[in-house]
Formats: structure tokens, C-alpha cells, sequence
């Protein structure tokens, strides 16, 4: 398996730890970007979440088959410091992240917050 430190994989641990599955981690990656390439050139299996597994699978040539299980969702945040919160350049910048990484509910409540911040 590939694990991407600091991030949520506690949660695919407590899960196989559940089942009796212990395991071996062979690669630890600072992030998920470079997953792709090396589960392309090895026989590692990893845990990602979907929406990077369906932008994987057709360009690295993977196969992808859904948990079977439901994992609770990971949190993840945006961090900016507060001389930027207004900036217009900042603010455009964080919006695209979260178009572009948030699911609709999310998206709901980030056009709430935009809303009461702003």
C-alpha cells in the first residue's frame, strides 16, 4: 500500500484493523500526486479518495474498485492568514480550490460563508 502522510488514513486503518487486516505499508509519498506514477511501475496498491481515483484511472492506465465499506469523511480544511481574508486575488484563489475539490453540500455551506463573511 502507498500512504500520503498527514493525511486520513488512520481511518482506512481502524477499518482493516477491524476486519483482522494488518497492513504493510511498503511507501509513504508527501502527497498524492505522485501516486499514479508509482502504482503505474509497481505492484502497490493504495487508498485514495474517489474523486483522485477516477482522475487516475484512465491516464495511468489502473483499475479501481470501490471500498465495501463507507469510510467517514476526512476533514479537510484551508488555512490563510487574516491580512489576506479580503483580498480579492486570496479570495478568488480559495473559491477555485473549493469548486474544484468540495462536493455540493460543502460548496452549500461554503456559499453561506462567503455570504456572512464577506
Amino acid at each position: 500500500m502507498v500512504v500520503s502522510a498527514g493525511t486520513g488514513h488512520g481511518q482506512v486503518d481502524d477499518w482493516l484493523k477491524q476486519r483482522g487486516v494488518q497492513r504493510r505499508v511498503r511507501l509513504t509519498v508527501p502527497h498524492f500526486m505522485s501516486v499514479g506514477y508509482i502504482l503505474q511501475r509497481t505492484d502497490l496498491i493504495a487508498t485514495v479518495p474517489e474523486r483522485l481515483a477516477l482522475q487516475l484511472a484512465a491516464p495511468f492506465s489502473l483499475s479501481l474498485r470501490a471500498l465495501p465499506s463507507k469510510l467517514p469523511a476526512a476533514p479537510i480544511h484551508l488555512l490563510w492568514h487574516a491580512r489576506v481574508h479580503r483580498d480579492e486575488g486570496n479570495r478568488w484563489l480559495r473559491e477555485r480550490v473549493i469548486d474544484l475539490f468540495a462536493d455540493s453540500a460543502i460548496r452549500s455551506r461554503r456559499t453561506k460563508t462567503v455570504q456572512k463573511g464577506s
